[in-house]
């Protein structure tokens, strides 16, 4: 009994070990993922400001013009397009260069973080997580899952506990399955519930136009006819 107090005593202090290690990986991966959101929105950000600035020109395009044609009215089409088109490219020219700059900084941050996952120290982490959790549970809300199963006694052994968190995770999935379709199902009924209304409306148009047409009414005098009760 001492004995296996004492494996799942030195059980659980390899499993907090491994989620400090796991958290500290996803600290990093986290890093990593802010950075190619700034390079991302710095890409996207260009563009709407290019597509502000062509419409800016523009407007400044006619206002220029309306000035110019007061005292050249000759020239006044040459000149505008002149100084307009060498404003822009002044302004693309410098956005375009800090925009390659930022990218520098940025792609030269994101090698830095991604780097931090090849040092010796990231591999012999890795390699020290494979040997207590084993390759698929590099997750730290698994290994959490690990820890409270094992604190708790819901499990003795780490085997253990990786079946209840499997099972626990395929009945989650399939609850989840099963909401979905249910939602989907839901969202049927409401649209053959729409469709079934606007097809009784449409009968009950059609029927009161039949009614209430003379040319149809003279007919009905003669060859009477069941409406159908909506």
């Amino acid at each position: 009994m001492e004995q296996q107090n004492s494996n799942k005593e030195e059980l659980l202090s390899n499993l907090k070990k491994a989620l400090e290690i796991q958290l500290g990986v996803d600290e990093i991966h986290k890093q990593i993922d802010g950075v190619k959101k700034e390079i991302s929105g710095l890409i996207g950000g260009i563009g709407t400001f290019f597509s502000c600035v062509t419409i800016l020109n523009g407007l400044f395009y006619l206002g220029l013009a309306y000035l110019v044609s007061l005292f050249f009215d000759n020239y006044s089409s040459k000149i505008v397009w002149s100084i307009t088109t060498f404003l822009s490219l002044v302004v693309y020219y410098y956005v375009y260069k800090w925009q390659a700059a930022e990218r520098v900084v940025l792609e030269a941050k994101l090698k830095e973080v991604e780097s931090l996952l090849e040092t010796d120290s990231a591999k012999a982490n890795s390699q020290y997580l494979d040997e207590v959790v084993g390759p698929k549970y590099h997750d730290s809300e698994a290994i959490a899952i690990f820890i409270d199963y094992l604190e708790n006694g819901r499990s003795d052994d780490l085997k253990e506990a990786k079946n209840i968190y499997e099972n626990e995770k395929l009945t989650k999935q399939n609850i989840e399955a099963m909401d979905r379709v249910r939602s989907q199902m839901i969202s049927l009924q409401a649209e053959i519930a729409k469709g079934n209304q606007k097809l009784a409306k449409g009968q009950s148009k059609i029927v009161n136009q039949i009614r209430f047409n003379p040319k149809i009414s003279v007919l009905i005098l003669h060859y009477p006819i069941q409406f159908p009760s909506l």
